[in-house]
């Protein structure tokens, strides 16, 4: 069995004028290997880029289209649900990964949530996230150290 690859830690990297970043050596394995381009989209209410393996896109996607679908005709919180995932897809896109590591992100995706010069790349352990170096100052590492304290819960006594 192969050995599983994440994407952890956090790495401060400058954006290209043209979009391009240059992943990690440690998360290539997880995201250049896939079989599918990498899926990128901008979560509802979120002001950072989240980046997918492709194949686990696919499996969000058909996930996703399985719960919304029976909820359709009739359920006012099925159209709620559909109207969310309607809304964070909006602007999705698959983007490919070069041999070497670098990807390109979208102009769209980019001005959505105001990437560019310096940004920081948060590992989520089978996701990634690109946030501007501004907004991982505000929100990012509160967000991270919430996360340290659930993880710390849930190690105690392992």
């Amino acid at each position: 069995m192969k050995p599983q690859a994440f994407a952890v830690g956090n790495y401060r990297v400058r954006l290209g004028e043209d979009g391009r970043i240059r992943l990690p050596v440690e998360w290539r394995r997880l995201f250049a290997t896939s079989k599918a381009p990498v899926f990128m989209l901008v979560p509802k209410g979120c002001n950072y880029v989240k980046m997918v393996p492709g194949d686990r896109a696919r499996k969000i996607t058909r996930v996703l289209r399985a719960r919304a679908e029976p909820h359709i005709p009739a359920d006012p919180q099925g159209q709620e649900m559909i109207k969310d995932v309607r809304e964070m897809m909006e602007g999705a896109m698959y983007i490919t990964i070069r041999s070497e590591g670098r990807l390109t992100i979208p102009r769209a995706l980019r001005e959505r949530v105001g990437l560019s010069g310096k940004v920081v790349l948060a590992g989520c352990f089978d996701a990634a996230q690109i946030w501007s170096y501004a907004s991982w100052k505000n929100e990012g590492a509160r967000m991270q150290s919430a996360a340290s304290h659930v993880v710390d819960y849930f190690m105690k006594g392992i």
